[in-house]
C-alpha cells in the first residue's frame, strides 16, 4: 500500500541547548543519535526529532529530569516511540526525495542509515546487490507503507543491537 497523502516538507528549526551526555546504554548509537535538552519550558517531555544534522532525542527538563534519562526502566518507555518518530520522518522525506535521501546527508545521517541497514539486513535504496533479490528499505516503504517500514526498522534497530535486551535486564 502506498502512502496516499503528499504534503510539502518544510524543516522546522527546534530551539535547543547543546547536546547533553547521552545515557550510557546509548553509547553504541552515539555516532548518529544526540540527546538534547529543549530550551522551551512548554516543550513536550520527550520526542524524537529528525534534524538536518542528524537524529536527536529532545527532552524537556520540567517533563523529564535529566537523571531519569539514565534509567533503563524509564528508557523502555521513551526510546521506542522516539526512534519510531525519527524513522517515520526520515522514510517519509526520503520517499519524496528524488535521490532517496533528501536533506539527510550529514555524517550522522549516514551513520544512522548504516545502522538501519545493518539491523534490517536491507540496503537503504539504490544499493541493491547484483542478484537483485535484496529488497531495499525504501522499496519496502513504497510497497507496504512508510508506517510499516518505520516500525520494522525501529524494532530491528532495538532488537538487533541487543539494546532492548540490555534495557530489560537492567531495568
Amino acid at each position: 500500500m502506498a502512502d496516499l497523502i503528499r504534503f510539502p516538507i518544510v524543516p522546522r528549526p527546534i530551539p535547543a541547548i547543546p547536546a547533553q551526555p547521552a545515557p550510557d546504554f546509548l553509547r553504541g548509537w552515539l555516532p548518529f543519535l544526540a540527546v538534547v535538552e529543549a530550551d522551551d519550558e512548554d516543550a513536550l517531555p520527550i520526542r524524537g526529532h529528525a534534524d538536518d544534522d542528524g537524529p536527536a532525542v529532545i527532552y524537556s527538563a520540567p517533563g523529564i529530569a535529566p537523571s531519569n534519562m539514565q534509567e533503563p526502566a524509564i528508557a523502555m518507555l521513551w526510546l521506542s516511540p522516539c526512534l519510531l518518530h525519527i524513522v517515520s520522518t526520515v522514510l517519509t522525506e526520503s520517499l519524496a526525495a528524488e535521490d532517496g535521501i533528501g536533506r539527510f546527508v550529514s555524517p550522522r545521517w549516514q551513520a544512522f542509515r548504516m545502522a538501519a541497514t545493518c539491523a534490517t539486513g536491507m540496503m537503504w535504496d539504490g544499493d541493491e546487490d547484483k542478484s537483485g533479490i535484496r529488497q531495499t528499505l525504501l522499496s519496502l516503504a513504497r510497497e507496504e507503507g512508510a508506517d510499516f517500514a518505520a516500525e520494522h526498522i525501529a524494532a530491528a534497530m532495538l532488537l538487533e543491537s541487543n539494546l532492548y535486551k540490555h534495557l530489560k535486564t537492567t531495568a
